[in-house]
């Protein structure tokens, strides 16, 4: 668990510091640092398997060297933070002001033990209960806010889809559902038994060679199956659903600054997360998971108004080289959302602070380059 946190919190919220962003709300701050720290862990992966297997060392992702590599990364950040700045206390929940917006998190509890339940004792009673109380949720934080407050309501989203997600994903011990599953599971196996990601492996074979090239799905489980030492089947169990629920987050952040009411918003996202294919096809499908966080912390910035230009443009690029070695079709309908948009706002009055043309070129560069060379 500890490892979990440090490895999915700490790279990315050393890069917000280093960037200087200091105003940024808890759950941007949250779904930030995760994004970040996912593409900065799929970034230090990738250099340090490529030097190291040039440098003749034949497992540049076990345990010891990405540690290393990604330690001095966090350990240098800090250092320049806390030479220019001295670091200010964050409290997530330094606005607490009722008991039943946290008893929410009981929510994924139910849900992992009523799988267990399921596996052991062939019985679903408990993922029922479940079911039922997070439509009692649902219905108390619609109804009133004597009960959970409006802060709260992020809690709330994320412990429910963290629910929803669990009660398909951990049932039976093993890989099943879409076949797509199947063939990420297979690269995933393979980069980490050799703990070496070869991006040239089936360059003669398109639909192998498309799942190769994906990080997401290589690099990604590699070093957390190493780093938490557990078998690549829990990471595609827990790790992967629990990345997935913070699109929740994102997309929740983005309704409530564009509608501005955190009602609507938070009914928006339980409307997204109720249908089928949230809990079901989505949970095995890695790469998409791992595409649609990115795609929402891509336009929660587009949107943002107050994050600095030049820190928004820096962050861009982050999330962007995220998308695209996610996965390459959610990042193509990407390039022609943004481009479509920036074609729209240019004839109006209405367009986004962080959406240029250059920001559209850099993202087609590199999309191009990955899918071009690797």
């Amino acid at each position: 668990t500890v490892m979990f946190v440090y490895l999915t919190f700490t790279p990315g919220f050393i890069l917000i510091r280093m960037l200087g962003i200091r105003k940024l709300d808890t759950i941007k701050l949250l779904i930030f640092s995760v994004g970040l720290s996912i593409v900065l862990i799929m970034l230090i992966g990738t250099i340090t398997n490529e030097i190291l297997f040039l440098m003749g060392i034949p497992q540049p992702l076990s345990v010891f060297p990405f540690l290393l590599a990604v330690n001095i990364f966090i350990i240098l950040g800090a250092l320049f933070d806390s030479i220019r700045e001295h670091s200010s206390k964050f409290m997530i929940f330094s606005n607490c002001k009722n008991f039943l917006s946290l008893f929410a998190i009981i929510l994924p509890i139910l849900s992992v033990v009523g799988t267990f339940w399921v596996n052991v004792m062939n019985s679903n009673i408990i993922l029922l209960f479940t079911i039922l109380m997070i439509a009692i949720f649902f219905i108390i934080s619609i109804i009133s806010e004597k009960f959970i407050s409006k802060s709260f309501y992020f809690l709330v989203i994320f412990s429910t889809s963290l629910a929803l997600l669990f009660h398909s994903s951990l049932i039976s011990n093993y890989i099943y559902g879409a076949r797509d599953g199947h063939l990420e599971y297979f690269v995933a196996k393979l980069t980490k038994e050799n703990n070496y990601w070869n991006s040239s492996s089936y360059s003669y074979e398109i639909q192998y060679g498309r799942f190769n090239s994906m990080l997401s799905i290589t690099v990604f489980p590699t070093i957390y199956s190493n780093a938490l030492n557990v078998e690549i089947e829990l990471i595609y169990k827990v790790i992967f659903p629990v990345i997935f629920a913070f699109t929740l987050l994102g997309l929740y952040k983005i309704w409530v600054e564009n509608i501005g009411w955190k009602k609507t918003a938070l009914i928006a996202a339980f409307l997204l997360m109720s249908q089928e294919t949230f809990y079901s096809e989505m949970v095995w499908l890695a790469r998409q998971m791992m595409a649609e966080l990115f795609f929402a912390l891509l336009i929660l910035v587009i949107m943002d108004k107050n994050l600095k230009s030049s820190s928004a443009k820096i962050i861009l690029i982050f999330f962007s080289f995220g998308l695209i070695v996610s996965h390459y079709a959610m990042a193509l309908i990407f390039l022609f959302i943004v481009t479509a948009a920036w074609l729209y706002t240019s004839l109006s009055k209405k367009k986004p602070r962080n959406l240029d043309l250059i920001f559209i070129i850099i993202f087609a560069i590199i999309m191009f380059s990955w899918y071009i060379y690797v």
